[in-house]
């Protein structure tokens, strides 16, 4: 059965890599709830990812088209740091609410970026839907929105740079554990992304692109580790065609 599940994984992982460039990830942890009815826990994610973004139908100040209106940002990079508390509806759902920030920043060559921390916030829900002896089937999502302000130079220019954005993140997937107080977690999931970027330049001209908004695929995986006390430690990658995402979660139950 455990010798299944880890081929599932593998095949998880092929899966995700068949998708499109994103903007940025944030860190899922197991699918399934892991808050009881009535309680609280609180957290903390830490996250890093790399990827290329898709920016579509430039236009200036004006409304006018550019005269590259779709680009393509390569090795974007992002950090985020994000407090978490969450809450048992039930035995078998949780909704978690997210504040944090973000530091974005890219150098591709012919832009480079470097953004300050902005707040960001976000919610989201985990359910369990099936348990058998060693596996926990579940699902959820989260939605995040996030911002982040700097100074933008590139060939001949200097000026400011403004990124904002919303993601929508999906997963199922079980949660299988391996050996005592240890899980592996994996599955499928879908993203989702809305939001511009915009420069300001001297003399109050201004660019605008649309970030790429289409819907792709992803696979990720994961391992929890119980600490004791109520307290859980989990590790994990995200991954598609164009990015890659490494996260760090903690909570603690009270």
């Amino acid at each position: 059965m455990r010798a299944g599940m880890l081929k599932s994984v593998v095949v998880c992982l092929l899966v995700g890599m068949c998708c499109s460039s994103v903007f940025a990830m944030k860190v899922m942890g197991p699918t399934t709830s892991g808050t009881p009815k009535g309680q609280l826990s609180v957290g903390v994610d830490a996250s890093y990812s790399t990827n290329d973004i898709d920016l579509e139908d430039g236009k200036d100040g004006t409304g006018t088209p550019l005269a590259i209106p779709d680009i393509t940002v390569k090795s974007t990079k992002e950090e985020t740091l994000t407090a978490k508390i969450g809450y048992g509806i039930t035995d078998k759902l949780e909704g978690i609410f997210r504040i944090g920030g973000s530091n974005i920043r890219w150098d591709d060559g012919g832009e480079r970026f470097g953004g300050g921390s902005e707040p960001s916030f976000g919610f989201g829900a985990k359910m369990t839907v099936h348990e058998t002896e060693n596996t926990k089937w579940g699902a959820l999502f989260q939605v995040d929105w996030t911002e982040s302000e700097g100074s933008a130079t590139g060939p001949g220019y200097t000026g400011d740079m403004e990124v904002e954005y919303m993601e929508f993140q999906a997963a199922a997937g079980p949660v299988i554990g391996v050996m005592e107080n240890v899980c592996v977690y994996t599955g499928p999931f879908c993203y989702m992304i809305n939001g511009e970027k915009k420069y300001i330049g001297s003399g109050g001209y201004t660019e605008k692109y649309d970030i790429d908004s289409c819907l792709l695929l992803g696979a990720f995986i994961g391992t929890q580790i119980n600490l004791g006390t109520n307290s859980r430690l989990s590790l994990e990658y995200q991954l598609t065609k164009d990015s890659n995402a490494f996260g760090l979660g903690f909570m603690l139950g009270f």
